[in-house]
């Protein structure tokens, strides 16, 4: 399924650039959504799996494609002090 939303996201650009068209910011976000997921599997997927199992993970996945644009600007705009961040690191590790 993930795959084949890769390729039709490939197919689009490809698409797009042989028109010379502009990728709407929609299908724009929406790839970049599909990436940042993909992504996420590549690099944690494995651990977070073993440690959460498959439904989780999956909810989760699917929970980031179903952000809109504002609600990931909200997101990403969170304001993490650099002391908290570090606070719940060393957290993590004590109970890991």
């Amino acid at each position: 399924q993930r795959l084949e939303g890769v390729i039709h996201s490939l197919r689009e650009t490809i698409l797009t650039q042989e028109r010379k068209k502009i990728m709407s910011d929609e299908k724009k976000f929406e790839a970049f959504k599909r990436r940042v997921v993909e992504e996420n599997e590549a690099s944690f997927g494995k651990e977070a799996r073993e440690k959460y199992g498959d439904k989780d993970v999956d909810a989760a996945a699917a929970a980031v494609m179903h952000l809109t644009k504002e609600q990931y600007q909200e997101w990403t705009d969170l304001d993490v002090p650099e002391e908290t961040s570090a606070e719940a690191d060393d957290s993590f590790r004590l109970q890991n």
